[in-house]
């Protein structure tokens, strides 16, 4: 209902004229359809399925989907962010075996590249990653016998491939949703956000919808096989230009093993809008999936002294585990948490991945990097880059820009925000030094002159806000650099970091491994480790 809501409070802010009874012309025209069946000389998209013979062992990627027989089991050996699926494997060692047989059956396939020792390799890790990953991956590379191995975390990777030096990153991906600022190629640690919701959410919430209109085609969105077909209506159809939704008529083909496709005609109205609007009301996915409730993996990584989990945590990730996002708050609590930065407390790695709404999660992210020097704001304001999958939707930099504007604290949407805070703590420390705050012993007497100088503040910010000459940050999306596949924009910067010269320092070897292990990343990775 809060989606449909917004979809035509937007429709109605751009004068876009929706029909009252566009839903019920779809729901009737998909009642009566019939499918046409397609005679396979016609059909060039045909999927080619294939019976295996008695020598095939294993089959892998697309192969795997192309498969028309029972007495083989489909196994994915990585799961959502950067865990490794123990569950349907019978030891930590096969599922590693499977990765390697990936990697190694790719290359070759691919690339006919068959002595890995003449390669080194590149990995790309999560901003927010846990060390068992990366470590065994690491180790598991080395063992291939790769040369060398040198890290990069994702949102970096991505700044490299767009030919940019700060941004704020926002990777959309199949199972999870990433954001992260980065300033002159240093990821700011605590503007990290990781999200457990992504394109295969979007896909999911899309056939719900469809079914609800009578879609004549029936598919199941947990068969592997069904499933890219269902990922292709997605990228088909949906969309974020209001201007395209309206009442339209459709084709779809759907295509079994050893059985002639069937073309089906079908009409969609809203749905298409409303499946990717799915990014800002993510409560809604909830209700169409089970979350996973492990984070990361099965193994813990975990300090020698303490015993306390060491991986990576951010402000930005616990603020959105704990449903405390600045979009929803009044200017001054924002103005009053801009002052108190020493109270915020670093996440826990129970919080990753979580569940927000994206636009709030940018926001958050960029008021975090920038809460010592709020000058930075301007630059990931005007350097949104979006990558992954989910930058295909669209006229998807339009809605988001739309709505963080919408969303954004008017306090953080103003230029001259740093200038203001300099003069509220000047403002502050000449309060408490002519009350003398150091010399007064009753708690009772300091909250009454805290009361008094908020008071104070709270008039100077609605005057600061009320103030004509007072200009905003822009916010702009990066188009992606030179027509290159947004989803493929990560590794593009990975391969330009392999020819940095700086990488020559960056090389992990089997040598180094074997003498300090996962110690070596402390003295070659470009983030603290």
């Amino acid at each position: 209902k809060q989606i449909v809501s917004n979809f035509k409070e937007r429709m109605r802010y751009y004068k876009r004229r929706i029909l009252p009874n566009s839903n019920e012309i779809v729901t009737n025209f998909n009642k009566k359809v019939t499918p046409e069946t397609i005679p396979e000389h016609n059909d060039i998209h045909k999927t080619e399925y294939f019976k295996p013979t008695a020598n095939d062992r294993c089959f892998i990627a697309d192969e795997a989907l192309r498969l028309d027989s029972t007495d083989f089991k489909l196994r994915y050996p990585l799961l959502t962010n950067g865990r490794f699926n123990e569950d349907e494997y019978r030891s930590f060692a096969e599922t590693l075996g499977d990765i390697q047989l990936f990697i190694s059956k790719t290359l070759e396939k691919k690339f006919q590249v068959t002595k890995l020792k003449q390669y080194k390799a590149v990995l790309v890790i999560p901003d927010l990653y846990d060390k068992v990953y990366v470590e065994n991956f690491i180790e598991l590379l080395l063992q291939m016998s790769f040369q060398g191995v040198a890290v990069i975390q994702e949102s970096l990777a991505s700044t490299y491939g767009a030919g940019v030096s700060s941004a704020c990153v926002i990777d959309i991906g199949a199972k999870t949703t990433k954001v992260s600022c980065i300033d002159e190629g240093m990821i700011i640690p605590n503007s990290r956000a990781n999200l457990s919701y992504g394109g295969d959410d979007i896909t999911r919430l899309f056939y719900k919808l469809l079914k609800e209109s009578n879609f004549p085609i029936d598919y199941d969105v947990n068969n592997d096989f069904d499933w890219p077909a269902l990922n292709q209506l997605k990228e088909k159809f949906i969309t974020f230009q209001d201007a395209n939704v309206t009442v339209q008529l459709y084709n779809f083909i759907k295509r079994y093993p050893s059985k002639l496709s069937e073309k089906y005609e079908f009409k969609v109205f809203d749905e298409v809008m409303l499946a990717p609007m799915g990014l800002f009301f993510p409560k809604v996915f909830e209700k169409i999936k089970d979350f996973e409730s492990t984070p990361f993996t099965n193994r813990k990584s975990l300090d020698v002294y303490n015993g306390q989990s060491n991986n990576p945590t951010s402000t930005t990730q616990k603020n959105c585990f704990e449903n405390n996002s600045y979009a929803d708050k009044i200017d001054f609590e924002v103005l009053k948490d801009l002052l108190n930065p020493d109270t915020l407390e670093d996440a826990k790695e129970d919080e990753v991945p979580t569940i927000a709404a994206l636009d709030k999660v940018i926001i958050q992210s960029i008021a975090n990097a920038s809460r010592y020097d709020f000058s930075k704001a301007k630059t990931f304001y005007e350097n949104l880059l979006i990558v992954g999958g989910g930058a295909k939707i669209e006229a998807l930099d339009f809605i988001l820009t739309d709505r963080i504007n919408i969303w954004r604290p008017k306090i953080l949407a103003l230029l001259n925000l740093p200038d203001f805070l300099k003069k509220i703590e000047t403002l502050s420390t000449n309060f408490e030094k002519e009350h003398e705050f150091s010399k007064i012993q009753s708690e009772e007497e300091i909250q009454t002159l805290q009361i008094e100088l908020f008071k104070i503040i709270e008039t100077e910010l609605n005057e600061f806000l009320e103030s004509v000459n007072n200009p905003l940050n822009p916010v702009e999306v990066l188009p992606a650099p030179r027509d290159i596949d947004p989803s493929i924009l990560t590794w593009k910067g990975a391969s330009v970091f392999s020819r940095l010269k700086l990488i020559e320092e960056l090389w992990i070897t089997e040598a180094d491994w074997d003498l300090l292990s996962s110690r070596t990343l402390q003295y070659k990775a470009l983030f603290n480790y």
